[in-house]
């Protein structure tokens, strides 16, 4: 539920111009000295990571309606929290 949460705030958030800050660090820099020099210029208020994950769901995978997705992923999450059957929830979102 809440890597939904941050996933909904992070393409919410999502800014093209930060493609240009991290797109010459790696995946694993993301905890390196060149990270921490990107950070003051990304404007996701979710960080390097939150940019990247955006970029990845806006720009590869299916774009703003992947906010669908993670809609359905959260409402499922707090159906489970609430430990409520998940037959409402199935039906609202499959049918």
């Amino acid at each position: 539920m809440l890597i939904s949460l941050f996933l909904l705030g992070a393409i919410l958030s999502f800014d093209a111009a930060d493609r240009l800050v991290f797109g010459r660090l790696e995946w694993y820099d993301i905890l390196g000295n060149g990270a921490r020099e990107a950070v003051d210029s990304i404007h996701s208020p979710f960080g390097l990571l939150g940019a990247r994950l955006s970029s990845f769901f806006v720009r590869f995978f299916l774009g703003y309606p992947s906010l669908l997705l993670l809609s359905a992923i959260f409402f499922w999450g707090l159906e489970l929290f609430r430990s409520r059957s998940l037959k409402q929830a199935l039906l609202f979102f499959l049918y």
